[in-house]
């Protein structure tokens, strides 16, 4: 429930949270330490001049508030259960990603963690910024756009995520979208 602040042991001046909190809905959050968190308090000061204005498209909306509400009861009663099945799931591919890698021999670095993952076209694995722009983004396009035709959807480029509705059916279903999809842009 920590999210990556619990597993690293840190406490943030802020934290920022999305979609996840509220299962998939349009819906964001924020906190931090109190005296951060006066600043965007409408009467904090004197004048308006002396906080920090803070608005959303879904401020407010019953429809996000409800199901950030029912996401974050559901994960406080089950969150043991949750999060070992997504982060098995997220293992699990990237295992698989790491041998179809070898198995073709193709340049990608496999990368991600606990529930996600990702395979980048590059040929060594990258330690800065400088080093990621340097991988094929055109054949990482390709590949994102042959896993779609095989019926896996992700946003193009960006690490894909495991959820509690998938099995490991659907686990070996990625998998043999993302053979068939890298062997069809080599």
């Amino acid at each position: 429930m920590g999210c990556a602040q619990s597993y690293i042991g840190i406490k943030p001046d802020l934290c920022t949270l999305g979609k996840a909190i509220g299962g998939g809905a349009p819906v964001a959050a924020f906190g931090g330490r109190k005296d951060i968190m006066e600043l965007v308090n409408p009467t904090y000061g004197k004048c308006a001049a002396e906080r920090v204005y803070q608005s959303g498209s879904f401020c407010g909306n019953p429809f996000s508030a409800a199901t950030m509400l029912a996401t974050l009861k559901y994960l406080d009663a089950h969150e043991d259960e949750v999060y070992s099945h997504i982060n098995r799931l997220g293992d699990k591919i990237r295992k698989g990603l790491k041998d179809i890698v070898e198995e073709l021999k193709i340049p990608v670095q496999v990368v991600g963690g606990f529930s996600t993952y990702e395979a980048h076209f590059i040929n060594k694995p990258y330690k800065n910024l400088r080093e990621f722009v340097k991988r094929d983004t055109n054949k990482l396009r390709l590949r994102d756009l042959e896993l779609c035709n095989r019926g896996i959807f992700k946003m193009r480029g960006y690490y894909a995520f495991t959820n509690l509705a998938q099995t490991d059916e659907d686990v070996e279903k990625i998998l043999d979208a993302y053979r068939e999809a890298s062997k069809a842009v080599m």
